[in-house]
């Protein structure tokens, strides 16, 4: 209905359909979302008479974070989540970890939360909440402003700046024991590919932020998706001002044959979308007599790790010059730290 309105009050062309999914999707219908993100949609092409879906797609979720939550209706979203107890908090880091909805009880902060469109229960249930944060805008901003302050210093990162050994240290500061909570796990017991995505996601920000303190990294999870499938995002890409140091991250666990194929074919499409080298993990959170045998191609644009979790910690993969694999052995830590919401960017 806004897009008909906006479409007829500009005298314009739109593609209603598509780009209405793809707007629902990530505002969830709140009305004055899908406003704000017509708004800008209209600003960014005005001297054209049509918006096309491909217009819109130029917009990334971290570009419209950035425009809609200064936005004083929205920016009082940030605030509420900005001002919470250590209770609320906890509440938020428990919903950003799980890839579900978190059952709990109604209570101060929950009614508070929902009242200012932070949160939406999708339960009947008047006396058990079933939890979902509002919409994928907010999801996003968020997570962007996820700080953690590691309980041990990272020691500053090599001159040359070296992709794996930034990959190394983050997997070695994983926080192993978050993977043993159920809201983590599958129904295999094992942690999913989602809480291992949240875990590397903000260790890797404290492991650069530490090691090269200097520049400004924008690590991006669900970074813009790969031409061939709309629905299919590269897990983490980092990047800052200078090119040579922009790479991606595509997280796997317990690879079969078919997931390593078909995880190994999309970081391809996200490489050339990207126009970065793209780091394939296959976590092996529980080793078993034989692990698929797969390989990539030496000094191709994705290189794959197979991480070994289990009694002897290790990543074996990779090239070297001469297209053989490397083992490197793994100094896990456990890391610890304390993970808080906003940074200056959004609290001003």
């Amino acid at each position: 209905m806004l897009l008909a309105q906006y479409e007829e009050d500009r005298h314009v062309h739109v593609d209603k359909e598509d780009i209405a999914a793809s707007i629902f999707h990530l505002t969830g219908g709140h009305k004055g979302l899908v406003g704000v993100c017509c708004a800008e949609l209209h600003t960014a092409f005005l001297s054209q008479s049509n918006r096309t879906l491909e217009m819109w797609e130029r917009f990334s979720k971290q570009n419209l974070v950035r425009h809609v939550f200064v936005k004083p209706t929205y920016y009082s979203i940030i605030s509420v989540c900005a001002g919470l107890d250590e209770k609320g908090t906890d509440l938020i880091l428990c919903l950003l970890r799980s890839e579900r909805c978190v059952t709990m009880p109604y209570d101060d902060n929950v009614e508070c939360l929902i009242s200012e469109g932070v949160l939406v229960d999708n339960s009947p249930d008047s006396q058990l909440c079933e939890l979902n944060i509002s919409s994928l805008l907010l999801h996003a901003a968020l997570l962007e402003s996820l700080q953690l302050h590691l309980s041990t210093k990272v020691v500053p990162g090599p001159h040359v700046f070296d992709h794996l050994w930034i990959i190394t240290k983050t997997i070695e500061r994983l926080n192993w024991s978050i993977f043993q909570i159920p809201e983590s796990q599958n129904a295999d017991q094992l942690a999913s590919e989602y809480s291992i995505q949240f875990e590397f996601y903000v260790k890797m920000k404290a492991v650069l932020v530490g090691a090269y303190s200097a520049s400004k990294w924008l690590v991006i999870p669900e970074a813009k998706p790969a031409a061939a499938d709309k629905r299919k995002r590269l897990d983490i890409f980092v990047r800052d001002g200078e090119r040579n140091r922009w790479f991606g991250v595509e997280l796997l666990r317990q690879g079969t044959p078919t997931s390593l194929q078909d995880h190994y074919k999309r970081s391809f499409e996200y490489a050339a979308t990207h126009r970065c080298i793209v780091y394939m993990l296959n976590f092996i959170l529980k080793e078993k007599s034989c692990v698929p045998s797969f390989s990539s191609a030496p000094a191709g644009d994705v290189i794959c790790y197979d991480v070994f979790c289990g009694p002897s910690p290790r990543m074996v993969g990779g090239y070297t010059g001469d297209g053989c694999f490397i083992e490197r052995p793994l100094n896990l830590e456990n890391g610890d730290g304390k993970l808080s919401l906003f940074s200056n960017d959004f609290t001003g």
